[in-house]
């Protein structure tokens, strides 16, 4: 798809060189940028709610314990 964006010429100079230096077209190279930018909100957004969550729940005393013991059984 194509989308035709305005950047200021300072950041616009950075991605080109940045671009050339990793071999990258300019398109591919914003492209991989944005993907990384929408996967790292996502996941600042799926950890607030768990954060939210985390509040709510009760952690035994002896979590600990289990763990380890999960851990043990995971050996065998």
């Amino acid at each position: 798809m194509r989308l035709t964006v305005h950047l200021p010429d300072k950041i616009a100079k950075e991605v080109k060189t940045l671009a050339k230096d990793q071999g990258l077209s300019v398109s591919s190279f914003v492209a991989k940028g944005l993907e990384h930018y929408i996967n790292e909100t996502r996941k600042k957004k799926h950890a607030e709610k768990i954060l939210k969550l985390v509040g709510k729940v009760h952690v035994s005393d002896d979590v600990y314990t289990l763990l380890d013991g999960g851990r043990l059984d995971d050996r065998f």
